[in-house]
């Protein structure tokens, strides 16, 4: 599990990035790995991407130093976790990304004093924690609705996505965006339902004479929902979503921009009379039979008129 993996040191307002297993016991990197011919040999192996519930874990503690005023990162060469390695400069880019302050990253050559050290310290420490108090003053983002950002329960993460982009065009950067794929989609909100963060909603689309962001609707089957919206900075990548949908027509993405509002399209069932609603794509389907997708699915509409002799 994600939190099973080695943790950062914090000394003097620096992180210490973890190093890969077996480099600290053996006060060096690991042995280099087999090259090809005519491959320079490397003293890392590639380390495999990280699941979008292990990026979440690993950027969010990135985001609780930098809420505690960390803003230097040191890292061994050739021994350093690629997996944190990775995550420094992905958390990076969620920052300036925003216009924020990124961290310094410093390597540290393995010759080093300062190498000696940190390997020392990783040795002595059997099991290595998190700064103890990050929470408890935390400074450098005002908390949601100008509350005191010591009673901000949210990740650190989701309070550092939650900034508006301000350094690039396109938008800021978000750890894990979950995605729908609008000509998979049926409609049924399963997804929208489940979502402990709820980063996935029901929203009423702004009509040309209110361009402003459209309020929220709470779930259910209504004429004014009309859009699926994703809240990418809220996402923590339980992929419970991606679990309970039946069409696969949710992935979580990692690193990637807000996704757009997918338009729905409502109609009410010929055979059982429900009110549903669907992505466009979907919904175009559907209106050759007008059915909602489980009479179109069971067939039993079939059997709701029996004349009897």
């Amino acid at each position: 599990m994600a939190s099973q993996r080695a943790q950062p040191l914090f000394r003097d307002g620096i992180m210490i990035l973890p190093l890969q297993s077996g480099a600290a016991e053996t006060g060096g990197a690991q042995p280099p790995v087999s090259a090809s011919p005519g491959e320079a040999p490397s003293t890392l192996s590639p380390a495999p991407s990280p699941s979008p519930e292990e990026l979440f874990y690993l950027l969010d503690r990135f985001a609780e130093a930098w809420l505690d005023g960390c803003r230097r990162v040191v890292m061994l060469k050739g021994a350093v976790d690629p997996a944190w390695s990775a995550g420094a400069a992905q958390f990076n880019a969620l920052l300036t990304s925003r216009g924020l302050e990124p961290m310094a990253l410093r390597r540290v050559s393995e010759h080093s004093k300062a190498a000696r050290t940190m390997r020392a310290l990783f040795a002595e420490t059997a099991t290595p924690s998190r700064r103890g108090g990050f929470l408890g003053a935390l400074s450098g983002l005002p908390s949601e609705d100008g509350a005191d950002p010591a009673f901000d329960t949210r990740p650190a993460l989701t309070r550092i996505q939650s900034v508006e982009g301000e350094g690039e065009d396109e938008g800021a950067l978000f750890a894990i965006v979950p995605r729908i794929d609008p000509a998979r989609c049926s409609g049924c909100d399963a997804c929208v339902r489940i979502c402990p963060p709820e980063a996935l909603t029901l929203i009423e689309a702004a009509s040309e004479a209110s361009p402003e962001a459209p309020p929220e609707a709470p779930p259910g089957t209504s004429p004014d929902i009309s859009a699926y919206h994703v809240h990418p900075e809220s996402c923590d990548a339980c992929g419970l979503c991606e679990s309970v949908c039946e069409d696969a027509a949710i992935r979580l993405e990692t690193m990637a921009r807000a996704p757009d509002d997918i338009p729905l399209k409502a109609w009410s069932c010929r055979a059982c009379g429900v009110a549903v609603h669907a992505p466009e794509a979907a919904a175009e389907s559907r209106a050759q039979d007008g059915l909602c997708r489980i009479c179109a699915r069971t067939g039993h509409h079939k059997n709701l008129f029996v004349v009897l002799p």
